[in-house]
């Protein structure tokens, strides 16, 4: 999602999500303990240095952005697909995986 931007703000600390790969599953980690919000929602494709939510630290919001080499189809991590609006996440805790069929640009 090129030059998305979920609270509008355009000057933000940033952060990259950690990308685990094992075998074709391709995990986003939580980059350090917080809440996560303004996901994109799934089936949104993403690639290398786009905006992919916030992460809220100690009161202080964080823009998350995918790092080079990951690219794919959003899907929550969760079994059960459920993701709040703004949900608790622990260091290195999965939150999204990324499904093939884009490719890294």
């Amino acid at each position: 999602m090129k030059g998305y931007t979920p609270d509008g703000r355009i000057h933000m600390p940033e952060l990259p999500w950690r990308v685990v790969q094992e075998g074709d599953r391709v995990e986003l980690r939580a980059p350090k303990p917080g809440y996560l919000r303004d996901l994109p929602p799934p089936g949104a494709r993403v690639g290398p240095k786009d905006a992919c939510g916030v992460l809220e630290v100690l009161g202080r919001a964080h823009r998350l952005r995918i790092p080079e080499g990951a690219a794919g189809f959003l899907a929550p991590a969760r079994p059960d697909g459920i993701v709040l609006a703004r949900t608790p996440v622990a260091f290195d805790e999965p939150v999204l995986l990324l499904e093939a069929g884009a490719e890294a640009e």
